[in-house]
């Protein structure tokens, strides 16, 4: 009777222990599944069923499933993409990152600009852009930036002065040149956290001149003393190539607007670095050279695509 009443609390005593190693996978439905866990992606859950732990492996997605209980005590609850992790009385929230979403949007940027290379004296002008921007998603968390944007570019000179064969001297003060160039851009972006709120982006630009002058004051001075000044402004567009490429750079983050996390605010510092000589080369020497480097800084909105 002993021996009996022994093996009684040893089955009862094992049938616990089966019990307690067992996970199970708690549905929308309310469902509970005795299993054994096999594996869990960002998509779905793999598993066998506890009573037949050499049979197939079953699946179930994850947005059919409410949490999970591991053998070990541990939980874990999918709620709206978040995954919340309980061990030993603990929580931790391990958002999942977003995808990408196709989006369109609008900018204005202010920033400077240099014009260096053969050229002598440049100093850095204010420089301003208008445009509009397409992230194609490339999936997970990266996409494919297309730009277009209407650029007023240009820079300062030193004042320059000189004495011509008459014995007149020649000074040129307030000298700039002024340039419009229609851009546009293809850079990979790739986002750096969860949100996709921050974003690192580079690739390439390429841009059309559709305005170029000089302006700024002469004044003459002959041998009698004599002063002569006039205001000048003088179109350049013969002077420079009608093409310009080079590498952009940029750095930004997005703010949402609405609760709905469908509009953003954009900011971002874009840096574009000129490899093309803008000189056109029938119209100057030889071998002279003058490039580009200009800077922006963006505000934009971007809003999801209709296809979204």
């Amino acid at each position: 009777m002993k021996r009996k009443g022994v093996l009684l609390l040893f089955t009862i005593m094992l049938a616990t222990i089966t019990v307690d190693a067992q996970d199970v996978i708690y549905t929308s439905n309310q469902e509970e599944i005795q299993c054994l866990i096999i594996d869990v992606s960002p998509a779905v859950i793999k598993y066998k069923k506890f009573q037949q732990p050499d049979g197939p492996v079953y699946s179930i997605a994850i947005d059919k499933v409410e949490k999970i209980k591991y053998q070990s005590g541990k939980i874990i609850t999918f709620d709206k993409g978040e995954v919340i992790e309980k061990t030993s009385g603990e929580k931790h929230m391990l958002k999942e990152p977003q995808k990408t979403k196709n989006t369109f949007g609008w900018h204005l940027g202010l920033g400077g600009i240099k014009i260096y290379g053969d050229i002598d004296g440049t100093e850095w002008m204010i420089s301003t852009t208008i445009g509009d921007t397409l992230n194609l998603s490339l999936g997970g968390q990266s996409a494919l930036m297309l730009g277009a944007d209407i650029m007023s570019l240009g820079s300062t000179l030193d004042d320059y002065a000189f004495v011509d064969t008459s014995n007149t001297l020649i000074e040129i003060t307030g000298w700039q040149q002024n340039m419009g160039y229609i851009g546009f851009t293809a850079m990979y972006r790739q986002y750096l956290n969860m949100g996709n709120n921050l974003f690192a982006e580079g690739g390439f630009y390429g841009s059309f001149l559709i305005s170029a002058d000089w302006e700024g004051t002469l004044t003459l001075t002959d041998s009698t003393g004599q002063v002569y000044e006039e205001n000048f402004r003088d179109d350049l567009r013969d002077f420079y190539s009608g093409f310009d490429a080079g590498l952009t750079f940029g750095l930004g983050g997005r703010i949402p607007l609405d609760k709905k996390d469908k509009w953003h605010l954009s900011l971002e510092a874009r840096f574009n670095y000129g490899l093309t000589n803008i000189v056109n080369k029938d119209y100057f020497i030889d071998d002279y050279q003058e490039s580009m480097m200009f800077g922006f800084f963006i505000v934009g909105v971007d809003l999801p695509s209709s296809s979204d």
